[in-house]
């Protein structure tokens, strides 16, 4: 790619997250993902090692919510890109593990959001692209700390339709990587099918 094709790539990945309200990653996935992306395998690897990069106004450079790590350093060289260690509470295991939970089918609709924020804020584990569906969650965490995970998430609260509280999921169950990987192929299928590649 010469300089002028970089410098338009690059317009056209802002140009996404500005119309889209997006951050960087997803931006670069829409504008390189092909549309004819094969939904049986799963989301197609985007290049990034499981990093989630952001655009930092300040220092006019990209970095990962994630672990912190700027674009440009987990890309030594111009070779391919580090993997993501993933969040600070990992611990830096690079051996991701999943919870698969159960929404309570009694919880009043909506709240989604704030559910997914509430495990974001326990450091230790994380919702990801294609996570859930028919009441199914999948959250992804490390080895070492799955454990402590799967029990604040038993304490997380939901509301019911008659304003009494429960508790949000009625199931947990720790799952390894491979099964996960399995869930989030069908999960991304079953939304290609519905709604088409995503942009």
């Amino acid at each position: 790619m010469g300089t002028g094709s970089i410098r338009n790539h690059r317009a056209a990945i802002r140009e996404y997250m500005a119309e889209h309200g997006v951050s960087y990653t997803t931006a670069k996935r829409a504008v390189e993902t092909p549309t004819a992306a094969a939904a049986a395998g799963g989301p197609p690897d985007d290049g990034f090692g499981g990093h989630e990069f952001e655009y930092e106004s300040h220092t006019d450079l990209f970095r990962c919510h994630l672990c912190r790590e700027y674009e440009v350093t987990a890309r030594a060289d111009g070779g391919p890109i580090s993997p993501c260690p993933g969040l600070p509470g990992y611990g830096g295991e690079t051996e991701r593990v999943y919870l698969l939970l159960h929404e309570n089918p009694r919880k009043r609709d909506g709240g989604g959001a704030g559910l997914a924020r509430r495990i974001w804020a326990s450091g230790i584990g994380r919702t990801v692209r294609f996570c859930y569906r028919d009441g199914r969650w999948l959250i992804e965490s490390a080895p070492g700390v799955v454990d402590e995970l799967q029990r604040q998430i038993a304490k997380i609260p939901c509301t019911l339709p008659d304003g009494s509280t429960a508790p949000a999921f009625t199931a947990t169950e720790q799952i390894a990587f491979a099964e996960g990987q399995r869930i989030l192929a069908e999960n991304y299928a079953a939304y290609v099918a519905k709604y088409g590649p995503p942009r």
